[in-house]
């Protein structure tokens, strides 16, 4: 009996999962998650000045939970994370911890300043055909 409910738990699982991969739209549009607020059409994710960590972010539900996401956000008073250009980066610049999903552009120019690229931080993002890495990058962690 108790394998009956795991493998029941699994299927529906996967199906939930695979209804969101064939969505265009993130599953967390309209809404307020762990990291901040998403907008109504899934494009930009507002991260609050409460916010102290995003690290998950890139993982969550496989990266199908923001996966039509073209900007971060973040507010000027918080004093974790900050954005440039609609990329979020660690306060201080030196690890670059989520780049959109649906984010345009063929070329992104890791900047000098970033010394970590974070855990699948590019996840989604099927634009990007060549990343160059800034001179200080020590640290592309694996599968970024």
């Amino acid at each position: 009996m108790k394998r009956k409910g795991i493998v029941l738990i699994v299927i529906v699982f996967m199906a939930l999962v695979f209804q969101y991969a064939n969505s265009d739209v993130c599953r967390a549009a309209g809404k307020k998650t762990a990291y901040g607020t998403v907008s109504e059409n899934g494009e930009v994710l507002y991260i609050p000045k409460t916010v102290k960590t995003a690290y998950g972010l890139n993982m969550h539900c496989g990266g199908i939970y923001y996966k039509s996401l073209k900007k971060v956000v973040v507010s000027k008073e918080n004093k974790y994370y900050k954005s440039v250009n609609g990329v979020l980066y660690n306060k201080k610049g030196t690890e670059l911890v989520h780049y959109p999903a649906k984010k345009s552009g063929s070329t992104y120019k890791i900047p000098s300043s970033v010394k970590y690229v974070d855990c699948v931080a590019f996840i989604g993002n099927k634009n990007i055909k060549k990343i160059i890495l800034g001179k200080n990058v020590k640290h592309f962690t694996y599968l970024a």
